[in-house]
Order: structure tokens, then sequence, then C-alpha cells
């Protein structure tokens, strides 16, 4: 049976000179199975083993899948295929860190109360069938005890998790802070998911241009349509353009956004009165930014030029990979004197960001 999943991924192998991946079309063929299913009982004809129908708010949910595999294998893209396919508004898709910070939200507003996580659970997933989370990590005391509460009553609330992560669920949290208690969040995920590795050597984020010509000067006018091929390359062409992303409740105006790769100007990230927090949320949900039109830097340039460095220490600690397009070599990039020590570093870095050995380091999210 032929499935939009299954439509849209032929048409971006057909007109769009993606690779042909047996193992991604293994994995979409389980997504396909769980879109059939969702179709099935979305039908308002469905009758259930017992012979009885249902109304909408008695339709059992599949089974979710929980698609883990290394860095760059197109997991994110491969949900999204299946989120887009749905037909019903009872659906979501977010990355893992932002529905955790959403959450700490909603128990702050909510103040104290009896089982506030029961309540912030229903809130959420009231209404909702199927939740998508991106690139679920697991790493501090905190989250992994919500996670332990919160998983439980959104099943409850009959709600499917469709989870991608780079760990299978055996590992998350490995060596956490009282891992024990967060044994049964993992019993959990397998019990009510199938787990699925998305297999394969290649990683996606290193096969196209990236891994040949990443920092481009002088920024001149071929320079973007590089930089568009090189972000199509990187991001199988589900993207949001021209649009603004909000870290820390800020808004940051961006050339495209796909997944964990980003587009911003130099002056969209080092212009503006952004901090370095914003900067560690940047490099904590993407994997990849594109940062283009980096000027001829001087004196006058101080607070951006700062800014500056401040980014490029958070990409290197994190291990985003970084496009750059300037108007020089990163070495002559900054002719002032305050900062021109830090600048040195961040020049060095300019360089190392272009190494194949750095590319293949896997994001630190």
């Amino acid at each position: 049976m032929t499935t939009p999943l299954s439509i849209k991924y032929g048409k971006n192998i057909k007109n769009q000179d993606f690779l042909t991946d047996p193992e991604q079309k293994k994995i979409l063929g389980y997504l396909e199975r769980l879109y059939q299913e969702f179709s099935v009982h979305q039908s308002p004809n469905f009758i259930n083993r017992f012979g009885q129908g249902l109304s909408n708010t008695q339709v059992l949910n599949p089974k979710g899948i929980y698609l883990w595999g290394g860095i760059g294998r197109e997991k994110t893209y491969l949900m999204d295929i299946f989120y887009d396919s749905l037909s019903f508004p009872n659906k979501r898709r977010i990355h893992f860190h932002h529905f955790m910070r959403e959450i700490y939200n909603h128990l702050r507003e909510l103040g104290p109360c009896l089982d506030p996580l029961s309540h912030v659970a229903k809130t959420i997933g009231k209404d909702l069938r199927v939740l998508c989370l991106d690139e679920l990590f697991v790493s501090d005391i905190g989250d992994a005890t919500i996670l332990s509460n919160f998983f439980l009553n959104l099943v409850k609330e009959h709600v499917t998790l469709v989870i991608t992560s780079n760990t299978p669920p055996q590992d998350l949290y490995q060596g956490g802070f009282q891992r024990h208690r967060f044994l049964s969040t993992i019993e959990l995920i397998k019990n009510h998911t199938q787990v699925l590795q998305l297999d394969g050597d290649i990683d996606y984020r290193i096969t196209s241009k990236l891994q040949t010509n990443h920092y481009l000067e002088p920024h001149d006018h071929t320079t973007e349509a590089h930089l568009c091929e090189i972000f199509k390359n990187l991001t199988t062409g589900l993207s949001r353009n021209n649009t603004a992303i909000h870290i820390n409740g800020r808004p940051i105006q961006a050339h495209a956004v796909s997944g964990g790769v980003i587009w911003c100007d130099f002056d969209n990230l080092c212009r503006v009165p952004i901090s370095k927090f914003e900067f560690i949320e940047l490099a904590h949900t993407y994997h990849t930014l594109l940062l283009s039109k980096i000027p001829l830097l001087g004196s006058e340039d101080d607070d951006a030029v700062r800014r500056f460095v401040e980014l490029v220490d958070e990409l290197y600690d994190r291990r985003v990979n970084l496009v750059a397009s300037a108007m020089s070599k990163p070495e002559t990039l900054y002719s002032g004197t305050r900062m021109d020590a830090r600048f040195q570093r961040t020049a060095s870095r300019l360089k190392e960001f272009q190494s194949i050995k750095y590319i293949n380091e896997p994001h630190r999210p």
C-alpha cells in the first residue's frame, strides 16, 4: 500500500539527489505500518475487538516507536515524514530539550499541589493522540525523576510516543545518580514502543559539501547559492525558511531551520543583545550551524566580536559543526586590539571546524 510517507521519501530520492539507504527504507516500513494503524483507528466506523464502536474519546492508540541510531543517520528526517503525513490535528512534534523546558515551566506556574506531574501530563496530553519527541537524552537527575512519572501519565492518557535518540533505551541515563529510580521508565518505554535501530555507518551530515568546503571566503554574490546547496544536502529538504526561532524567550531571525540544522547571518547572532546563555541553548539544540556574512571586524565592532568569540567557544565545546561564509580568512578577520588575544583562539577554532576529525566527533547536547 502506497502511503504519504513512501511518496514523500520517493520524491526526495528522485528530485533532490538523496542517496537510497536500505536501512532508512526498512525503518520507513515500520513508520508506514504505524501510520496505517492510526488511519484505521481514525475511521468513524472502526470496531474494537469486542465488536463495539468507539467514540473519539475512546479510541485506543497504537503502540509507538523508539528509533535510535548514530549521529547523522536521519532519524529526525524519518520521524518528520511520519508526523507530516498524519492528517489529524491531535499530534505534536517537539525537540526533547524544549519539551523538558515546557514541563518545568508548567510546574512553576502550577505551584504546590497534589501530584503536579499528573496534572501537567493531563494538560499537555489533553486530546493528544501522538507525541513525537526528537533527540531524547537524559543526563540530569531532575529530568530523570520527572520523566519517571511523566511518561507513565502520558501512557495513561493514551498518548502514542514516537521518540528518536542516539541511545538505546537500556543505556539511557547510564551511570546517572540514583539510576535505579529510572529503570521503570526504561521498561515503560520498551513496553509501550517498538524499539528500532537505524543501523548503518553513513553520517549524512558529512557526506555532503560540509565534508569538502565549509569555510567560504570571500562572501560574494555566488556564496548564498552555495550555502543553499549545502543546507539542502544537510537537511533532506524539510525546512522552515525565513523564520524566527525562540531561544530562552528571545526571537532570533534565521534563513532556514530543519531538524538539527540552522542557518543564520552573523548580524542576527552577534550584533543583537544576545547572551552566552542563548549560545549555550543554541549549541544544545542544533548539531550544525550555517553562519553567513561574517564581515571584516575592527575595534568599533568589539561588542559583536565578543559575542562571536563566545558563540564559537560554545559551538566548539558542544562539537557543533560550523559552515561559515566570511570576508576574509580567519586570521585576518579582526584588526582591533582589545579582543586580539581572545580572537586568536577563535581564528584557530574556525580552522579546526574544517577538519574531518572535528566533523566526525559526535555532537554533545
